[in-house]
């Protein structure tokens, strides 16, 4: 099998996949934007990611189980995760880790300049170990987006960065 056949495989694969798992229309493909408060199922398979996956699944935030729903074309085995979007393209994005790193503001997600609610990422999880730290400032790319969890304690773009339009799905 050719590079580019298993491509088409793939990408079949990943349509069939988003349809029968998301029951989204033909209306919410890969290129349309999701809106601000959507809640989303995150596969975290982009190559930028791994090092976040790895940490992730060493310490229990999600799981290597190959019945999770991110083993689309056998691109990435791990667990979806579900979070909500507060960030998407053309909005400016700042994540502070500590209050004085950017201009004395406190630690959180600053979306067009208002703090997001519990959202100071945390310096340890529960069990004491280290997050990983991604602070960043900038305006979102065309199929960037930033999510975050339901609590203060959630796996999320504070720890990941962005993610883009093709590691989401909207949750029905």
């Amino acid at each position: 099998m050719t590079i580019a056949t298993m491509n088409r495989s793939i990408l079949a694969s990943a349509t069939f996949y988003l349809v029968l798992t998301t029951g989204t229309s033909l209306a919410q493909s890969p290129a349309s934007t999701i809106p601000r408060g959507e809640v989303v199922g995150v596969c975290l398979t982009a190559p930028g990611h791994a090092f976040a996956v790895l940490i992730a699944v060493k310490n229990g935030y999600m799981s290597a189980n190959k019945t999770d729903p991110c083993g689309v074309g056998g691109v990435n085995r791990f667990q979806q995760l579900v979070k909500r979007v507060v960030a998407g393209p053309g909005d400016d994005v700042l994540v502070v880790v500590r209050s004085t790193s950017q201009a004395g503001k406190p630690p959180g997600v600053y979306v067009n300049g208002k703090l997001e609610p519990e959202s100071a990422p945390l310096d340890k999880d529960k069990n004491g170990r280290d997050y990983p730290r991604n602070p960043f400032h900038k305006k979102l790319a065309a199929d960037e987006y930033v999510v975050l969890g339901r609590n203060a304690e959630s796996f999320d773009s504070r720890y990941f960065g962005t993610v883009s339009r093709a590691e989401l799905t909207p949750v029905k």
